[in-house]
């Protein structure tokens, strides 16, 4: 059981950092990419604003009321499984994106509330008691490296790429990390089955 722990709580540190790199790749990033193929048409970045809010507010009322526990895990795959439909629809439609950019809004409202909000309530069930310190540690440090390095490490790849090719290294995480939480879901599900 102890060993188990110990891998859900490496699993959730990997989730964690991938999640930051891939929220930073569809923050900044894709505004920047969306104001370059809108031709600097500032009204589909309000759009894609106005109708991911929107979505975050809808789903949140409606996770509200419908997560208990035993939810939670299958909430969280579903936000990262829509986040990865979310990059997927960047890479397939390119620069296109923009007459579908209400879509884009809507996924990325509804993975944004999806992935955070189970996230934040079960987080503190996988990392036993023993764990915490080292894990609030490690994800600090994990977070800042990544809030330092990869705004460049992206910022290069598309200079010498594509916005598309960074949008597959991405989708490539989504994937890691969705493979993560199942690896992580069965743990969860075989210590539930040790102690009934």
């Amino acid at each position: 059981m102890e060993q188990r722990m110990i891998e859900n709580t490496k699993l959730l540190l990997i989730i964690n950092t991938i999640r930051k790199i891939i929220d930073i790749f569809l923050g900044p990033f894709l505004t920047a990419y969306l104001f370059k193929v809108a031709i600097e048409n500032i009204k589909i970045i309000s759009i894609y604003n106005i109708f991911s809010y929107i979505a975050i507010v809808i789903i949140a009322l409606f996770i509200g009321r419908i997560l208990k526990n035993k939810y939670e895990m299958p909430i969280f795959i579903i936000g990262m499984i829509s986040k990865f439909i979310q990059l997927a629809i960047l890479i397939i439609l390119g620069d296109n994106v923009v007459n579908y950019i209400w879509v884009l809004a809507i996924i990325a409202g509804f993975s944004m509330e999806t992935w955070s909000f189970p996230l934040n309530l079960f987080s503190s069930k996988l990392v036993s008691n023993d764990e915490k310190k080292t894990f609030v540690v490690y994800k600090t440090i994990l977070n800042n490296l990544v809030k330092v390095l990869i705004p460049f490490l992206l910022g290069s790849i598309i200079s010498m790429k594509s916005f598309k090719a960074t949008a597959m290294i991405i989708l490539i995480l989504s994937f890691i990390q969705i493979l993560s939480s199942f690896k992580m879901k069965i743990k969860m599900e075989n210590n539930n089955e040790k102690r009934n």
